[in-house]
């Protein structure tokens, strides 16, 4: 082999050793890149599941307060019809009725705080699996195999004109 051959083959084993790191390279990068996307969609999930826990909270806070109103409304009601109509009450049924209707209010809104609490809790927890799923997502994955073949197989090769020309011995 003359030195134009030796030189050809040099040539060769960085071209190929080139390809191999710059293969490894790209793929590291795309690797990068979709973790960087992935923690990003993560974040926008967490966030949004954020705001529409808030937005069920807001929800409860105002079905709660427009209920109270109504009840405030219905007892108000109840003792003015009563007072205007002179009944008076010998036997207590109206304040016994009174007792049971503020017992079965104060029920209601106990139950729309479980409820908003609840779907508040559901909303939290479906956030976390959405998050856990995005982030658990399969990455792109070096091949290392191809790039190191080739890297090895253009050290090779250089190694292998260098003996032939008697600079490697």
């Amino acid at each position: 082999m003359g030195v134009i051959g030796a030189i050809a083959g040099i040539v060769g084993a960085v071209a190929s050793v080139a390809s191999g790191v710059a293969s490894i390279v790209s793929q590291s990068k795309a690797a990068a890149e979709q973790a960087e996307m992935q923690a990003k969609m993560a974040e926008e999930a967490a966030a949004l599941g954020a705001k529409n826990r808030a937005l069920i909270e807001q929800e409860t806070a105002e079905a709660l307060r427009r209920t109270e109103l109504a009840q405030r409304k219905q007892s108000s009601q109840a003792k003015a019809l009563a007072a205007a109509s002179g009944f008076v009450s010998d036997t207590g049924s109206f304040d016994l009725y009174m007792t049971e209707l503020e017992q079965e209010q104060q029920a209601e809104l106990e139950w729309i705080k479980r409820s908003g609490a609840s779907k508040a809790d559901i909303s939290a927890q479906q956030t976390q699996y959405n998050v856990q799923q995005i982030k658990s997502q399969p990455t792109t994955r070096v091949e290392w195999g191809g790039a190191l073949g080739s890297i090895v197989g253009g050290i090779q090769q250089g190694v292998g004109v260098g003996q032939d020309q008697g600079w490697i011995k």
